[in-house]
């Protein structure tokens, strides 16, 4: 027998409990002391599994989180385009060159404006009365735009920073208040939704 074998016998009992009282202190092991004065931890505590499944750590979930939702809404589960619009500086073409598409969604009990921009993408919460949507909280993507784009960007969330009255007839939708009016179209169903 080499000494090498000899002393790895010896060692391996010492070693098991010099590992054991290392464990034990961390307090992730049952019945190890919580240094943080909470108590101890015991398998009792811990999640219960079946008898040929591992213990998880990751809670699952068994109730599905309800995603966005259109039916309902007052644009219905449409996309709306522009065609054209105005401000107090006169038309604005852009709104028909690059055109702003609007759309509506029902998340977290509350109705949201989906505005998609030349540069970047809105998300205005809202609240609907009698023709109008008043506006909460605005999100938007944080796209870097050059040029003019990001000028679009401005107007528009300028637009939606106040309360906007808006009239659907037929496949036409007017958005309109003290800021500037847009002329929109039906483009079709929404995709996303």
């Amino acid at each position: 027998m080499n000494v090498r074998t000899r002393l790895s016998r010896h060692a391996v009992p010492v070693l098991l409990v010099a590992l054991s009282g290392t464990v034990a202190a961390c307090g992730n092991a049952p019945g190890a002391p919580d240094p943080g004065g909470r108590g101890t931890t015991s398998p009792t505590q811990m999640s219960p599994t079946a008898p040929d499944e591992a213990p998880s750590a990751i809670p699952t979930r068994t109730t599905p989180v309800p995603g966005p939702v259109c039916k309902g809404s007052p644009l219905g589960c449409r996309i709306y385009r522009s065609t054209g619009g105005r401000d107090g500086t006169g038309e604005l073409a852009w709104l028909k060159s690059k055109p702003l598409e609007v759309s509506m969604y029902y998340v977290n009990e509350t109705w949201t404006v989906g505005v998609k921009t030349p540069c970047n993408g809105l998300g205005v919460e809202v609240k609907t009365e009698a023709g109008k949507w008043i506006p909460g909280n605005i999100i938007a993507t944080a796209m870097g735009c050059p040029g003019p784009e990001s000028g679009y960007e401005n107007w528009t969330h300028e637009l939606f920073k106040q309360p906007v009255t808006w009239k659907l007839d037929g496949t036409k939708l007017v958005l309109h208040n003290s800021h500037g009016t847009v002329e929109l179209r039906d483009a079709g169903r929404n995709p996303h939704m």
